[in-house]
């Protein structure tokens, strides 16, 4: 990958770019959008519908499990999938959703009007249905969130560190050069950026990598 010695360096059975631990997934979300708080205003309130919506791979599924899985685990988590089609009937938990956009619109109607409170993640914002009845109600467009190099160098240097047989030796870095190019042409598809650095990791070209 880089010289003789990163091999010894590094553990190469385990490739630490094929997920995102809790603490990476605590550091992504908390430098684009303070879930605590929105938590708090989730569980205060008598009514609520919270989406998440934007293109593929910006992070809406991570940002959604990580509410549920930190701040509202009493809540009812549901996964859709495209080949899997179902009615979702209303529940008197806080409903959490990912990939409302794979309901029928007669079930998503049914939804928006009958459940109390509800956290969807969706491609497309839903914004336009009357929603008055909600006492709280919040939406964040992933496409403006923000995702910048200096937040990519920490994930990808922690996420070396992983494989590292001895953290206390100096350890390969991927060049900022290298990152440039991933965010220019991945913008913030962070997905795409992680699968790109998981191909990435087991090669021989010391373009990408410094000492």
């Amino acid at each position: 990958m880089l010289n003789d010695n990163h091999y010894q360096k590094l553990n190469l059975k385990y490739n630490p770019f094929s997920f995102l631990n809790k603490n990476e997934l605590l550091q992504v979300t908390y430098e684009r959008l303070n879930l605590e708080r929105l938590s708090k205003n989730i569980i205060l309130s008598d009514s609520c519908f919270v989406e998440f919506y934007g293109n593929k791979g910006l992070g809406k599924s991570t940002h959604l499990q990580l509410l549920y899985s930190k701040y509202v685990k009493e809540a009812k988590f549901v996964l859709l999938k495209k080949k899997k089609k179902q009615f979702i009937e209303k529940t008197d938990k806080i409903l959490i959703i990912d990939s409302f956009q794979l309901l029928t619109p007669t079930n998503k109607v049914y939804l928006l009007n009958n459940q109390s409170k509800l956290i969807i993640t969706s491609h497309y914002s839903h914004s336009l249905f009357q929603l008055k009845h909600k006492n709280f109600r919040a939406k964040v467009n992933f496409n403006k969130l923000e995702f910048d190099m200096n937040l990519l160098k920490k994930i990808v240097s922690s996420k070396i560190k992983l494989a590292a047989i001895d953290s206390e030796k100096e350890l390969p870095k991927i060049k900022n050069e290298h990152l440039d190019y991933l965010l220019n042409k991945y913008k913030k598809n962070i997905r795409a950026i992680q699968a790109s650095l998981y191909d990435a990791f087991l090669t021989t070209q010391k373009n990408f990598y410094e000492l």
